[in-house]
């Protein structure tokens, strides 16, 4: 099992993101593509760069990575991160360009106007099951 599992499904500064893991003390960190890597993770940490639809759609992409993200952090309870877009996608929509369903971990609709970010969100804020 790996300690933190940095999803790479082509829409995150991972090297970046890899550095920061390490500055804050992480040893053992798996970029990865593969849902199971993911599911067998111990954390879970998703970045995001760009469009909301765009990023839902590279991870959708990936067969298996939805459901292991479901069952990793909504089942399994394990700690997540999302990072800028990686945050956003975790509501149950962004509104960008159209509406794009997200993963649905918290009520909660992502938003962007004259490019500047907003979250919108309700008072049931729960991150990936937990209320």
């Amino acid at each position: 099992m790996s300690g933190v599992a940095l999803i790479d499904y082509g829409a995150g500064n991972l090297q970046s993101v890899h550095n920061a893991l390490i500055a804050a003390g992480a040893s053992d960190i798996a970029v990865t593509s593969d849902p199971s890597t993911v599911l067998a993770g111990k954390r879970i940490v998703l970045p995001g760069v760009g469009a909301f639809a765009h990023c839902m759609g590279a991870l959708s992409a990936i067969p298996g990575m939805l459901e292991a993200l479901n069952e990793a952090v909504v089942t399994n309870g394990r700690p997540f991160l999302g990072i800028c877009v990686g945050m956003q996608l975790m509501a149950d929509a962004g509104h960008e360009h159209g509406v794009t369903p997200g993963l649905g971990c918290h009520a909660a609709a992502s938003a962007s106007s004259g490019g500047s970010w907003r979250g919108l969100f309700s008072s049931r804020l729960c991150l990936c099951g937990r209320k």
